[in-house]
């Protein structure tokens, strides 16, 4: 069970610091889709290279039953997210998986198109000369508070957005949308709770 839980700590990290490279303002707030391996994908591959070394099923071993039970915890993690009509809750997970999952939606967001979405952060806007549009982001900071991911989002109730800085948590449908030739992540329809 430690083992997985160093390989999981392991990508963890790896995804921060991958995700801590960007150095422009806007590329950090406003991130582009584009085609990686998903965390989904990272784990079940490090638990099927450890399953193929680990020893046959005639005889028993401890690391067997912790790799049923780390399976388990994940799979009872992401069972989590979905509930009350709401297909990912960012609420109910841990400060590290929250930002993993952020950063999932961030390099593969088709796989969240359509999908309802609540977050908790905080809230800021940004506007941008070469659109002349204003954008509205909910931050999410990973467990070490050293970087952040924001996720722009549109209220359907346009003058209700709340003063720069508060903690928000809003609810929305996650959609995508070209700007130029760069793709960028939305929360459409969405609500402050």
């Amino acid at each position: 069970m430690k083992r997985y839980i160093n390989v999981l700590i392991c990508i963890v990290f790896s995804l921060f610091i991958c995700s801590c490279a960007a150095s422009d303002e806007s590329a950090a707030a406003r991130t582009s889709g584009y085609s990686q391996s998903t965390v989904d994908d990272v784990l079940n591959e490090k638990m099927a290279e450890e399953d193929s070394e680990s020893i046959p099923e005639s005889t028993p071993s401890p690391e067997a039953s912790k790799s049923e039970e780390t399976v388990s915890v994940l799979e009872a993690e992401r069972e989590a997210m979905t509930h009350d009509g709401i297909d990912v809750d960012l609420t109910v997970l841990s400060s590290s998986m929250v930002y993993a999952e952020v950063y999932n939606m961030m390099t593969v967001p088709d796989q969240y198109v359509g999908k309802i979405i609540k977050m908790q952060g905080i809230y800021d806007t940004m506007y941008d000369d070469s659109t002349d549009k204003q954008y509205y982001f909910c931050i999410i900071q990973d467990a070490t508070a050293c970087c952040a991911q924001g996720i722009e989002f549109v209220l359907q109730d346009e003058s209700a957005y709340p003063d720069p800085q508060e903690t928000v948590t809003v609810i929305g449908r996650f959609e995508t949308y070209m700007e130029g030739e760069n793709m960028y992540c939305t929360l459409k329809d969405a609500k402050i709770m």
